[in-house]
């Protein structure tokens, strides 16, 4: 550390930070260890509201802030409401947020919704063959 010159440090930060247009500052070392499809899913989802509306869980419209454990189906649709199709299965094991799930399933799946947010419904649809399930294990990389 006899040679560490914190103005020279700070001007490399600063400089960094003006290139890469980012707020955060990361050694290279913490970038290798980044996810980009997480810290993509987490901007998209950041104003998702809390909530999601769940056909076949409350009222028609209620929006729901914490999902039951259970059985889910995934759906895409368009902006209008028009259309919708089954995208995944989903199991949760326990309760979690709106925004965890939509994360996690980013990172499993690598999909996020174009519409920032989701739309679920209850049960499975039997024909999707696969099921993801939820809450994901953390990494070694997840901060406690």
């Amino acid at each position: 550390m006899d040679n560490f010159d914190l103005k020279k440090y700070l001007a490399e930060g600063k400089l960094h930070e003006e290139n890469s247009n980012q707020l955060d500052m990361f050694s290279p070392e913490e970038e290798a260890y980044v996810d980009p499809i997480k810290k993509k899913a987490e901007q998209r989802y950041k104003d998702h509201g809390g909530s999601v509306r769940i056909s076949g869980i409350g009222k028609p419209f209620e929006q729901i802030k914490v999902i039951p454990k259970g059985e889910y189906t995934i759906v895409e649709g368009d902006m209008e409401g028009r259309w919708s199709y089954s995208k995944f299965n989903v199991t949760l094991l326990k309760p979690m947020k709106p925004f965890d799930l939509a994360v996690q399933l980013a990172q499993e799946t690598g999909w996020i919704s174009p519409w920032n947010y989701l739309e679920m419904r209850k049960d499975h649809d039997r024909e999707l063959k696969t099921t993801f399930t939820f809450p994901l294990q953390p990494t070694l990389f997840d901060k406690p």
